[in-house]
């Protein structure tokens, strides 16, 4: 069972109890020299984009973030879908759903293959932050029914995992990997607002931004999966308004309109402490910090 709250609030008085060790973000440091606060708040900052050197002026015509004219001049090979995260599956058992590369018995390609040119060298160095926060967040959802796991308490940044979605998605409409029915495959608008938001330099706003489906007291069953299904505006599929994201059984929405009407009640934004309440009295928690 998981419980979540919609509004950022104090420590509660589980969670307070790991604030005396090491720092649940797996810093290496102590919780209240890290993300612990003086005032009982658990606080992880989002990640800095920090592009390296002078700006270039530069458009590399393959990357996504052309339009900011600030590339290198070399194109990378980088994962549309985060290595980080492909790692971590046992590929006899796993599940990968989403893509038009995934045939009906399962077929998969090789971890290196699933790449395209879509961001410069400069970019794709300055984003590896969020793929590294997404993998974490996998591996800890894997972990918690696992009777192995001695864990109770996570927490990371919200603002990066929900970049890291946008990011994700960015990255399938640039490798054309978004169709619009079997035969058609479109291409669909990668909004210059999405770039800035992924730098930094804009905020997600309105009804944008990450949405976790479900509510206090459902229950979810734990499984190596990950799914990928693109939202659009309407049947016609003709605009790309967000996605879909299903990680070790939990179901995450990222939605990129500012006044979306159509959100379900039952899809929780802002979400920050969910806990999950195990066999024989264990909880275990994640805690994304905003």
């Amino acid at each position: 069972m998981t419980q979540s709250t919609k509004q950022l609030q104090k420590a509660s008085l589980w969670t307070r109890k790991f604030a005396s060790g090491l720092c649940p973000c797996d810093s290496g440091r102590f919780a209240k020299e890290c993300c612990y606060t003086k005032d009982n708040y658990w606080k992880k900052d989002p990640s800095d984009i920090i592009l390296q050197g002078e700006p270039t002026g530069f458009s590399h015509q393959k990357c996504i973030f052309m339009p900011h004219k600030n590339c290198s001049t070399k194109i990378s090979k980088e994962h549309y879908f985060s290595r980080s995260i492909l790692e971590q599956f046992d590929w006899n058992t796993a599940t990968l759903d989403g893509f038009p590369w995934i045939t009906k018995n399962g077929n998969k390609p090789s971890i290196n293959s699933m790449t395209a040119n879509i961001l410069c060298e400069r970019h794709n160095n300055a984003l590896s932050h969020l793929d590294n926060s997404a993998g974490d967040v996998f591996r800890e959802l894997k972990l918690i029914g696992n009777w192995k796991n001695t864990r109770e308490f996570y927490i990371t940044s919200g603002a990066d995992f929900e970049r890291w979605m946008l990011k994700t998605l960015c990255g399938t409409i640039a490798a054309k990997l978004i169709k619009e029915n079997v035969n058609i495959i479109n291409t669909y608008e990668i909004k210059n607002q999405w770039l800035d938001i992924l730098v930094g330099n804009e905020n997600f706003s309105g009804t944008m931004g990450l949405y976790i489906e479900g509510g206090i007291g459902q229950e979810f069953g734990f499984e190596d999966k990950f799914s990928f299904s693109p939202l659009f505006n309407d049947s016609n599929r003709k605009q790309v308004i967000g996605a879909s994201f299903i990680m070790a059984g939990l179901m995450f929405h990222l939605i990129m309109e500012n006044n979306a009407s159509h959100i379900p009640e039952h899809w929780r934004n802002p979400f920050r402490t969910l806990v999950f309440n195990l066999p024989n009295k264990r909880k275990r928690g994640i805690l994304f910090s905003w």
